[in-house]
């Protein structure tokens, strides 16, 4: 009996014991490229308008007054005061990484933008602050940007209906090209800006999507002339709308 006995729990341990072994010891699972980085495309075509100002305020403050024929001192006294107001169409384009997507809560991908943004308005100019008379003169201005930014889709579930919500924003610099309808003047400058933009697409298959983007573009001024920067940090706003394609 005692032989049998130990046959039987020889037995139970051999049919327990390798199940439980394998328990112990999970297979090693091995993630491919494509969780930690993934291609991220989009292209967006739409419509923007466009606001600029730009002055220098005066070093002494005395503006001399045709009508009373003497010099006046004026303490807020500006000169070569500039704006303009246009309306154009803009081409952008991102291209990048989606970084660590089946780790992280969110979809976050970082990207290089290259755009081009093309404008016809109207400029408005007069010299002195004080001066009653106004310029005012047709101009086409292009915009050739190249920024680096970051694009987040907050909801990843499929099933959301915020699943395409997006908010990006980006930095970097701008190439102004200014011309000037009657007489063919033409000149170029530069500035920083700031892009944010926030949308929502919807899936047209498993990695395309389609949507709608509102932009806000805010530009700083490069320029090496102090006064510049001091009087107008602020240089340039402008408000678009576009639509969207996203390849992720």
């Amino acid at each position: 009996m005692r032989l049998v006995l130990f046959l039987v729990l020889c037995l139970i341990w051999q049919v327990y014991a390798e199940p439980s072994s394998k328990r112990k010891r999970p297979r090693k699972k091995y993630r491919s490229i494509s969780a930690y980085i993934y291609p991220y495309f989009d292209l967006s075509l739409g419509g923007m308008t466009t606001n600029t100002s730009y002055k220098k305020k005066s070093e002494y403050n005395w503006y001399f007054d045709k009508e009373k024929d003497e010099m006046i001192y004026d303490k807020d006294l500006y000169y070569d005061i500039a704006s303009f107001e246009g309306k154009g169409f803009d081409v952008d384009f991102k291209g990048g990484l989606v970084v660590f997507r089946e780790f992280l809560p969110v979809t976050l991908a970082a990207f290089l933008n290259l755009a081009v943004f093309q404008v016809d308005g109207s400029e408005k100019y007069k010299y002195y602050s004080r001066d009653k008379e106004e310029r005012h003169r047709d101009e086409a201005r292009s915009y050739t940007q190249a920024l680096l930014g970051v694009m987040v889709y907050p909801v990843k579930s499929d099933n959301s209906l915020f699943h395409g919500l997006f908010v990006s924003t980006a930095f970097g610099m701008s190439v102004k090209d200014n011309k000037y309808h009657a007489d063919g003047v033409a000149y170029s400058d530069e500035e920083n800006i700031v892009k944010i933009e926030l949308g929502n697409v919807w899936s047209m298959s498993e990695h395309y999507y389609m949507g709608l983007v509102g932009k806000i573009v805010l530009g700083f001024c490069d320029n090496d002339d102090i006064d510049y920067k001091d009087d107008v940090f602020l240089n340039s706003k402008s408000l678009g709308l576009a639509l969207k394609v996203v390849r992720k």
